[in-house]
Parts: C-alpha cells; sequence; structure tokens
C-alpha cells in the first residue's frame, strides 16, 4: 500500500481535485457524524482520468462513535463496493490525514480505529490512499453531508456533480 501525507513527501497534495493518470480510477469519499445522534452519512465519487463522474453513491450508518470511524467505515464500505465492480487501478482520496496515516503506521496507537484499518490493509493492498485537503472532495463531502441530513441515496445528486467547478 502506498499512501501520500501532505508534507510528509515528495507528493504535494493539491488544493483542488486532479484527474488521475489514463486508466486510472480516482474515488474520493467523505464521512459526515451527528455526535449527538451517533449517526453518520458517506458519500463517495468515482471519475476517470477525463474527471468523468462513473458513479456517485452514498452510505447511512447508524451508532457511530465518533467522526474518524465514520471516515474509516465510509473507506471501509467504498473500497469493497469498488472492488466489486472490478476495478484494479484506484487512487483513493480521502480528506481524514489520521485514517491514512494509520494505514500506514503501527494501529495499536490507533486503537478505535484498528478493525477498520485493518480490513482496509488486508483486503486492499495495491491501492494508492492519498490525503486531500477537504476542498479537493467537495463532492463526496457533500454527498456525506446530504446523507446524514436526509438519509436518503446520493441518486439525486447526480446534477451536483455535473455543476461547473464542481470538484
Amino acid at each position: 500500500m502506498r499512501s501520500h501525507c501532505s508534507g510528509q513527501n515528495s507528493y504535494e497534495n493539491p488544493v483542488r481535485w486532479q484527474a488521475p493518470p489514463m486508466d486510472v480510477i480516482k474515488v474520493n469519499t467523505d464521512a459526515s457524524f451527528c455526535k449527538v445522534l451517533c449517526k453518520a452519512g458517506g458519500g463517495m465519487v468515482l471519475r476517470d482520468h477525463r474527471g468523468k463522474v462513473l458513479r456517485l453513491t452514498s452510505f447511512f450508518f447508524l451508532r457511530v462513535l465518533d467522526s474518524l470511524v465514520a471516515e474509516g467505515l465510509v473507506l471501509r464500505k467504498v473500497m469493497d463496493q469498488v472492488i466489486h465492480w472490478g476495478y484494479s487501478l484506484i487512487v483513493f482520496e480521502i480528506d481524514a490525514e489520521v485514517i491514512v496515516k494509520a494505514a500506514m503506521l503501527d494501529v495499536s496507537s490507533f486503537l478505535l480505529l484498528s478493525p477498520l484499518v485493518e480490513d482496509i490493509r488486508e483486503w486492499h493492498p495495491d491501492f494508492d490512499l492519498v490525503y486531500t485537503l477537504i476542498v479537493g472532495n467537495e463532492i463526496a463531502h457533500t454527498v456525506a453531508v446530504y446523507t446524514l441530513q436526509d438519509k436518503r441515496s446520493a441518486s439525486g445528486l447526480d446534477s451536483v456533480a455535473k455543476r461547473p467547478g464542481f470538484q
């Protein structure tokens, strides 16, 4: 597994979304979390090298204890879906730097995230996992927030992904 964390290697993290290389799929994920109700919404947008949205999906989770757990749940669910859909050359881009670091370090220091990070490591050892600023993850973030607020699928959000200038 390769990882890119802002400020840790020569990889300069884009502020705006950047297309992946040809034949590579980029998957952006994000979670929105409500501490009071212990629930989370998740969003995923899958795009090709031209930036074309191939899939837009949302997830809703109950009994979530922490925002980082929400981020990990969304990433694990999305990884499973993307592999199931048959994609193999994948870059996963998330705005939860702790998840990226936990995937690369000894997870015992991230006790709450351990089971999620172990799944991420075991299931998909050959992908890129990249930390991005939330600005580069705008569509996935919008889908996550919408899902948390309305507890609906993101099927009606296709128009959001096609707005000019929207990342």
